[in-house]
């Protein structure tokens, strides 16, 4: 920051100067103006230390910013990476207690299923070997009771 009450005196003094010019006041009008250009390179000086200054700190500034920008970065990962772990624990272990009833569901249709398909399977087969015995003419059997025990036992039904 540059003061600004050396500028005003200088602004007061130039008043001051203005004022006074007279013939025998040259010499300390000159002596006046040689002040007030000492005034200004000195206020000058002063700027330019200033700004060198603020140079300086906004240079250590930005390297701070810079290494807290990093740091953040690296606590925003083990934030992220300590958040994804828990909410894949915890999505197993929810997703696991979720499924189960589902899985048990599954196996139980599933066992369901094998048993039928075992039932039907042992149909087929029965029906196959009824299929595969020879059929008796109905010529054959001539005698009514015959025809009956044949007919209880599904094989030779009479034709009609």
């Amino acid at each position: 920051m540059v003061p600004v009450t050396p500028i005003r005196r200088l602004e007061k003094r130039m008043e001051a100067m203005e004022m006074t010019k007279s013939a025998n006041n040259l010499e300390k009008f000159i002596e006046k103006v040689m002040d007030m250009v000492e005034l200004n390179q000195k206020i000058i000086e002063d700027i330019v230390r200033s700004n060198q200054a603020m140079r300086e700190d906004m240079s250590i500034l930005v390297g701070k910013l810079d290494t807290l920008q990093t740091k953040v970065g690296g606590f925003v990962e083990i934030i992220q990476n300590a958040a994804e772990s828990d909410v894949a624990q915890t999505a197993a272990e929810t997703t696991g207690e979720t499924i189960k009833p589902l899985i048990d569901q599954i196996e139980s249709t599933s066992r369901q299923s094998q048993e039928m398909n075992t039932r039907m399977l042992q149909s087929l087969e029965n029906i196959e070997k009824l299929l595969r015995r020879p059929q008796i003419p109905s010529s054959a059997v001539s005698s009514p009771a015959a025809r009956d025990i044949l007919a209880r036992r599904g094989i030779g039904q009479p034709q009609s």
